[in-house]
């Protein structure tokens, strides 16, 4: 049975959904060969996720358990050591994905057009895996992990609704950006986050 306490969680999950398909919309309409770059390049991000997802959830059940044992005093030290732990895994994440990037797109048959545009969106996902790691363990790992759900409900209608899909269908549709742009606006949340 849900609680009011399950409410934020649901509501983080229905946010975040409901905000890929948001993203998804504004990709497609920025045209095919964006459509193909980003798939292309979704898949190699989707590959270096698994370690950044895998701290993310030990981050969850560390804080928690810490948390769950009375340890108050130890849940900052948990915490900080966990944040270490996510940046060097995004440092890690990201030199990985400049140097498999050529390799990584022989696997695609595509025009000259669309290789180029998914080796600068890997480029750019590459960078964002310096943030990724830590905005992902301290939102879904420590924060939820701890119990704080209604943080993470804000802060995504904050950046992602209020501020990055307003922004980023604006630069798509009335600013005419160039599609890079829009892409790297609609990442953004993780930097802000």
């Amino acid at each position: 049975s849900y609680t009011r306490h399950s409410l934020p969680v649901l509501g983080n999950e229905l946010l975040w959904g409901v905000g890929f398909v948001a993203t998804s919309v504004i990709i497609g309409r920025i045209g095919s060969v964006f459509v193909a770059a980003n798939s292309i390049a979704g898949v190699l991000n989707q590959l270096v996720f698994i370690s950044v997802s895998g701290v993310a959830n030990a981050a969850a059940v560390l804080t928690g358990k810490t948390i769950g044992e009375g340890s108050r005093g130890r849940v900052q030290k948990v915490a900080n050591t966990l944040l270490l732990f996510s940046v060097l895994v995004g440092v890690f994440n990201c030199l990985l994905v400049l140097v498999i990037r050529p390799l990584f797109l022989l696997l695609y048959n595509v025009t000259p057009e669309t290789y180029e545009a998914a080796y600068t969106i890997i480029g750019v996902l590459a960078c964002l895996q310096l943030v990724l790691g830590i905005d992902v363990t301290c939102i879904v790992g420590i924060l939820r992990g701890g119990g704080d759900t209604r943080f993470v409900m804000i802060n995504d209608l904050l950046f992602m609704w209020g501020l990055v899909l307003p922004c980023s269908a604006l630069a798509a549709f009335v600013w005419g950006a160039p599609p890079l742009w829009v892409f790297v606006i609609l990442k953004s949340d993780q930097v802000l986050k």
